[in-house]
């Protein structure tokens, strides 16, 4: 729950659980349909896309290549002479590469940049600031060799006596073992071998990870002194996440761990959503653990009619879950409803709570995600004038107009985004007197962008939408050797003051769907521009504000596929 006003919201996510190898698809759609209504009741629950972040790993703070070219401008600012700036640059890259994960490229960058830094501050005859540089970079890789050909003799000449004084130094045994059979070894960020693996280092602190085909653990901070340390390279968890399945975890419903690996992506609690059968009946089960305290707080679950919720149960089990109150008679929670507190604290649910009442959201559809992407194809009529009393059937009479969506979700129903479109036109009146010529050549465009909001009214296998837009319009026309003057080029743009739309989608796929659409614009083409010779005379000749602003219109009829993410 939200707590006082400025404190941060406790992050709650919705994972689906099942055994090895994972959630199936009917689990990751009933997880995803709680997800969006439990969303609505309850600030602080991750979305699909920040749930799958967790599970991967936050964004690097730049990309290897990126890291790459902000070293060549670090090269670029020393040889300038501006050193500081130089050295400024290449400590923020050196923070940034260790952020990515550890692996043979970028150790490779590390070790430039902690070479360049020190070369650097010996430069400027900085000794003593270069040498915590060239320790790093020792302890790191001591076997690293120096071409005295490439690098100065000053930074040769540092570089062996800190391995020297390293060989000097008290030493410990690093001990690394893993769950996982043939898990790479990282220690400050080279690889050191496939666990198990026993090293003697001298003493300090060391960065180790380790990674398999398809799972990292790590980094983990490891103080070597005397005698041993171990460290262990756990993959259970890892091993268990499941981004692209619900998000969700591969793991037995009911198991400990899951109150681990909630803990490991940093949650405060965990809706785990999972599936049982019983006297031959299929149920979603529902259980909330509060992660801080590793404590169940509630469990419920609802039956399903041929494999789905029935008509209100996402949303009674939803609500149970988030309120603990039972609103309803579809949900069944361990212990009755009625029973008495000892009696539900013996069958492992908490006290019921009898907070306000929350209306009863209607079903979600599961495959809606956070976003979805739309592409359309139609067949446009233009109506109307353009200027100067020129009517649109004597400029462009129709057009075959491609269109993408992009919209985000705000709520259940409402989504906005932008649109962009191109159409390919068909000139009328004059222009395809022009374009019928013998050898005439012509390209005939109009292109739109804009913004939108969509309002789906019953969000479903069948979801019937109206949607509102505005934005800017540009037409265009070029066209050579069909005048007397060679080329010629005009464009008409102007504001798309509005468009009214309406349609259907039929669910084709879990995250598909596809259906018919109209669509009614209004707008004022505003500025035109002629380029070119053979124009003058033809009553479009200018360059600026159009001085009679005519209101034109395109009627559209179309098909739309919707991808929802």
């Amino acid at each position: 729950m939200a707590g006082p006003s400025g404190a941060r919201a406790e992050t709650l996510a919705v994972l689906a659980v099942a055994p090895p190898p994972g959630p199936r698809a009917e689990l990751v759609e009933a997880t995803l349909q709680l997800r969006q209504i439990v969303a609505e009741y309850r600030a602080g629950t991750l979305g699909t896309r920040e749930t799958r972040e967790r599970m991967t790993g936050a964004p690097p703070a730049a990309a290897l290549g990126e890291l790459h070219r902000a070293c060549d401008a670090a090269r670029v600012a020393y040889l300038a002479g501006q050193y500081e700036r130089s050295l400024g640059m290449l400590r923020s890259i050196a923070d940034d590469v260790e952020k990515l994960p550890d692996g043979k490229d970028s150790f490779a960058l590390w070790t430039k940049v902690m070479i360049r830094l020190a070369r650097t501050e010996l430069d400027l005859g900085r000794t003593e600031a270069a040498r915590p540089w060239i320790d790093r970079l020792v302890r790191a890789a001591p076997d690293l060799a120096f071409d005295p050909s490439l690098h100065p003799a000053r930074l040769v000449d540092e570089v062996e006596k800190a391995r020297a004084a390293l060989k000097r130094a008290p030493t410990g045994t690093l001990a690394v073992t893993s769950s996982a059979a043939g898990a790479r070894v990282y220690v400050n960020g080279r690889e050191v071998g496939v666990a198990p693996v026993r090293l003697v280092v001298p003493r300090g602190r060391y960065r180790i990870s380790g990674a398999t085909q398809g799972a990292t653990v790590g980094p983990i901070v490891a103080e070597v002194r005397s005698g041993e340390a171990a460290v262990v390279l756990d993959f259970t968890i890892p091993e268990a996440l499941r981004p692209l399945l619900g998000p969700g975890l591969a793991l037995a419903f009911g198991d400990g761990k899951i109150v681990t690996a909630a803990g490991h992506l940093g949650l405060d609690r965990i809706l785990a959503v999972g599936m049982t059968e019983e006297s031959g009946a299929s149920y979603v089960v529902g259980s909330l653990y509060d992660v801080r305290r590793g404590a169940l707080e509630r469990e419920g679950r609802v039956r399903l009619t041929n494999g789905m919720f029935p008509d209100g149960g996402a949303s009674a089990l939803a609500e149970f879950l988030v309120t603990g109150r039972v609103a309803s008679a579809l949900v069944e929670v361990p212990g009755g409803p009625s029973a008495t507190p000892l009696e539900r604290i013996a069958s492992g649910t908490p006290p019921r709570v009898e907070p306000p009442r929350i209306p009863a959201a209607a079903p979600a559809d599961a495959s809606r995600g956070w976003a979805s992407l739309g592409l359309r194809l139609g067949y446009a009529k233009g109506l109307g004038n353009v200027a100067y009393h020129t009517n649109m059937d004597e400029w462009i009479s129709a057009q075959v107009p491609v269109q993408l969506d992009v919209l985000v979700r705000v709520s259940r129903k409402m989504s906005v985004g932008a649109y962009g479109a191109w159409g390919f036109g068909k000139g009328g009146g004059d222009v395809s007197s022009i374009c019928g010529r013998p050898g005439a050549s012509c390209i005939l465009t109009i292109v739109r962008a804009g913004i939108q909001a969509e309002y789906e009214f019953t969000p479903g296998a069948t979801a019937p939408w109206i949607a509102f837009g505005l934005g800017y319009e540009w037409s265009f026309f070029h066209t050579e050797n069909g005048t007397n003057a060679g080329t010629v080029e005009v464009v008409y743009r102007g504001f798309e003051v509005l468009n009214v739309q309406g349609g259907a989608d039929w669910k084709m796929a879990p995250h598909f769907s596809l259906g018919p659409f109209v669509m009614m614009s209004a707008g004022r083409y505003e500025r035109g521009t002629v380029k070119g010779t053979g124009a003058s005379g033809s009553g479009i000749g200018m360059d600026g504000d159009l001085p009679d602003k005519s209101s034109h219109t395109w009627a559209q009829v179309g098909l739309r596929g919707r991808f929802d993410l």
